[in-house]
């Protein structure tokens, strides 16, 4: 009786679309109450243009008995069509060509004789491990300015030949201490003369505030295996 009240849901629930684990997990418990759901392949998001074409290339959608023995049902899961980059001006800044007193963001950027590296870790990390990413992150400064000293005939100027800078991310909503949002600085903790010690720049993150005018950057990037849909997305 279970096995065709699960076969009448299965044709009543189709596989969902771009699915990730979650979905799997739900399309499961429709089609094949009592089951465990699990994803299987590759998510849309990773799939080029040739997985995409080949035959069960994403993410499929499998529900195993409660021993994981048996596979009672599954489905290949289908991608969405690629969706195509149109160049936005929205948000762009530009200047009238006779108003000397207006700089574009490109302008700004190709005067700059310093540019900044952020980073965060995700809420709930604890002491140690946010510790433990500074050295990490401070190499990777320190290995994008060795490739600028490269391209740049050893010296640092301005615009893509600017020299990168960290700037440390304020602590905040320890898990451990229970603290709220308020930030505090890394001098709290650590010595300020050796944090500056690498033969990096590095910056506290008010600093880097008081620098640019705000808590404001030109590019963030996150990283997500779920595919967002365009009019979802912040910024690009």
């Amino acid at each position: 009786q279970d096995d065709v009240f699960a076969k009448a849901g299965a044709a009543e629930q189709p596989c969902p679309e771009d699915a990730n684990l979650w979905a799997c997990v739900a399309w499961c418990k429709a089609v094949a109450p009592g089951s465990s759901g699990t994803m299987g392949g590759e998510v849309c998001s990773h799939l080029d243009e040739r997985k995409r074409e080949q035959q069960g290339g994403g993410p499929m959608c499998m529900c195993y008995d409660s021993n994981y023995e048996q596979v009672l049902r599954q489905c290949t899961s289908p991608c969405p069509e690629e969706e195509k980059e149109e160049a936005e001006d929205e948000g762009v800044e530009t200047c009238a060509v006779e108003d000397h007193t207006c700089h574009s963001a490109a302008a700004a950027a190709a005067e700059a004789s310093l540019r900044f590296l952020l980073y965060d870790v995700k809420i709930g990390e604890g002491f140690n491990l946010q510790r433990e990413i500074f050295p990490r992150v401070g190499w990777v400064v320190r290995k994008l300015n060795e490739e600028v000293l490269e391209r740049c005939g050893g010296t640092f100027s301005r615009g893509s030949c600017a020299e990168w800078a960290l700037v440390l991310p304020p602590w905040c909503r320890l898990a451990h201490w229970r603290t709220e949002a308020t930030h505090v600085p890394w001098r709290e903790f650590f010595d300020l003369t050796a944090l500056r010690s690498p033969q990096i720049t590095v910056l506290e993150f008010d600093e880097y505030t008081d620098r640019v005018g705000g808590p404001y950057v030109d590019l963030a990037i996150t990283h997500t295996e779920d595919r967002i849909p365009k009019d979802q997305r912040q910024g690009q």
